[in-house]
């Protein structure tokens, strides 16, 4: 093959529909089951593949001539290929070394993203007290050696400066601990924590490390040797009524793999449709299932199951994919400024129309509003229409958040769609607990426990079912700092997490789903007030990304969150915060 000439575009003029256009992404284990799917996904966003694979090189050349015929229409250059195919044992570090090699040779330049896929899992389930020492030397050799040797090479040769992503496939196994998946468990836990701390020591190069751990996926080897009784017991426990499809987790990925997910460092997002359970409860995770080693059959047989449903989608026309929001209203509490404000100016970007709720200031509202309505008028079905509203409302008040979702419905003529908790409010002087006054505590509580809580019932109420319902309520990274002087505040959040995460379960059956957004350290007037100059900087320098985050780096993961490729999150925090704790 030809190797792609130095003239190709760069990413810096990947547009929105093709976000990763030119970048250059390695997908370990891509040649069948989520590697597959995540190599396909990649690609339909602009990226050339280096499909990597160990043994069954028909496969990945189906992959590679799939890519190839299809992406014509996203390259700049059209004569050249888009995918390569690459033999690599990714437990061996000549052969890791050897990948990175290629992937160079092959596309000229310093690849962008490295995603590790390759896993394998032990299909007898043994329990720790059976398990063989050749069984646990080859998941740790495969799982936790190679994820390591990858993520090495990738610290050292990805490309610096911006545009750098790391991901690596986990399991919700890590926190389901089911027995008879001890070891499998161990070695994605290892994966998790390493990726944790990477995110740290890539301080300063502009590449970000995070993990994906799916749920229940359908693949043939999950299906295998189970009975419907125990597939039932399965979608029973998840609150989307249904197993996961490898299609649920490329769009995870997707988002990690992007520009606008550059504020989610060193997290691990469970894609699990909120069916996570733990203390050893029957739990299978799917993903394990899809043995990148050892040969499998793929696709899979046709599997004549009612368990296995289709994503539910909203009965609206379906969204474009520089629109995924179009025409779906949302409902932003504490929008008139800072990350509110930047969260309704983002959904309103992608298509959705905004409620935009304030408390007192009517100015910096009807502003965001004007935004909106003078710059949509190109996303708008009707031109005339007006994409956004103000409406005043204490959030604090069950009449006011009543009359919130009244004033949407009236305004609209629908049902509301999504509905983001942005409200919230601090004590500045951020007084120790044994310093912090009864009316300090009943004003933060009052607001951002209280106030979410009424905003998390009207919703789960009369947000739109069937698909397409979205609840995010903006938390705090102070729930994994737990910095002394936040003891409210954090207490207030910490309330919201936990209410959020319950509902998401007993939302189920709705196609509703519930997460929280926590941000870190952001450039707003809140964060500001009360801090010096010299707090400010180490808050800059403590961080990862060196730098404070903005208003537009949170409101770009609650976009994803608005979204239907987000449907298989469900019950998870993001922290948002650069990798900063």
């Amino acid at each position: 093959m030809a190797t792609p000439s130095e003239t190709q575009t760069s990413s810096s003029s990947s547009s929105s529909s093709l976000p990763l256009l030119d970048r250059v992404a390695i997908v370990t284990g891509a040649s069948r089951g989520i590697g597959r799917g995540i190599a396909l996904h990649l690609a339909s966003l602009g990226a050339r593949l280096v499909i990597n694979y160990t043994s069954n090189s028909a496969q990945a050349q189906l992959l590679v001539s799939e890519i190839n015929a299809t992406s014509s229409s996203t390259s700049t250059t059209t004569t050249t290929p888009r995918a390569v195919a690459v033999q690599a044992d990714v437990s061996d570090p000549d052969q890791v070394k050897s990948l990175f090699d290629s992937a160079e040779k092959f596309f000229n330049v310093q690849p962008h993203i490295l995603v590790n896929s390759a896993g394998v899992l032990d299909p007898k389930y043994p329990h720790i007290s059976n398990a063989s020492v050749e069984d646990f030397d080859r998941t740790f050799s495969v799982n936790t050696r190679g994820a390591f040797l990858c993520l090495r090479e990738a610290a050292n040769r990805l490309k610096r400066g911006g545009g750098g992503r790391i991901i690596s496939i986990s399991s919700s196994m890590v926190g389901g601990l089911k027995p008879g998946f001890g070891v499998y468990a161990a070695s994605k836990a290892a994966v998790e924590t390493m990726i944790k701390i990477l995110a740290k020591e890539l301080k300063g190069t502009g590449i970000t490390a995070n993990c994906v751990a799916p749920g229940p996926i359908a693949t043939d080897m999950f299906f295998s040797g189970k009975s419907e009784d125990d597939l039932k017991k399965v979608v029973d426990e998840c609150p989307m009524g249904r197993l996961g499809e490898v299609k649920d987790v490329v769009p995870v990925v997707g988002f990690l793999a992007g520009d606008g997910s550059e504020w989610v460092n060193g997290q691990v997002i469970r894609a699990n449709g909120g069916g996570e359970v733990t203390n050893g409860n029957f739990h299978f995770d799917g993903i394990v299932i899809v043995n990148n080693i050892a040969p499998i059959q793929w696709p899979p047989p046709i599997i004549s199951s009612p368990l296995l449903v289709p994503m539910t989608t909203p009965t609206e026309t379906q969204n474009p994919s520089s629109l995924p929001l179009l025409h779906r209203v949302a409902i932003v509490t504490g929008a008139s400024r800072g990350i509110g404000r930047a969260i309704a100016l983002h959904l309103a970007s992608l298509g959705a129309r905004i409620v935009v709720n304030y408390t007192s200031n009517s100015t910096q509202a009807e502003q965001v509003i004007a935004e909106i309505n003078a710059s949509s008028t190109s996303t708008a079905a009707d031109a005339a229409a007006l994409r956004a509203v103000a409406v005043r409302a204490d959030v604090s008040d069950p009449d006011q958040v009543k009359s919130l979702f009244d004033s949407a419905e009236q305004f609209f003529n629908v049902q509301p769609h999504i509905m983001v908790n942005s409200a919230g409010v601090i004590d500045s002087t951020y007084p120790s607990i044994s310093n912090t006054s009864i009316e300090t505590f009943d004003r933060t509580f009052s607001v951002n426990a209280r106030g979410t809580f009424l905003c998390l019932r009207e919703a789960a109420n009369r947000l739109k079912r069937g698909g397409g319902g979205r609840i995010i309520s903006v938390t705090s990274h102070q729930m994994g700092a737990l910095r002394p002087g936040f003891g409210a505040y954090a207490g207030s959040k910490a309330a919201v997490e936990s209410m959020t995460q319950i509902l998401a379960k007993e939302l189920k059956g709705t196609g509703i789903t519930a997460n929280c957004v926590a941000p870190g350290p952001i450039a707003t007037d809140m964060f500001y007030m009360g801090k010096t100059e010299e707090q400010i900087q180490k808050a800059a320098e403590e961080n990862p990304l060196n730098r404070l985050g903005k208003p537009e780096d949170v409101a770009a993961v609650v976009g994803f969150l608005a979204s239907d490729g987000s449907e298989w999150v469900n019950g998870q925090v993001i922290r948002a915060n650069g990798g900063f704790v």
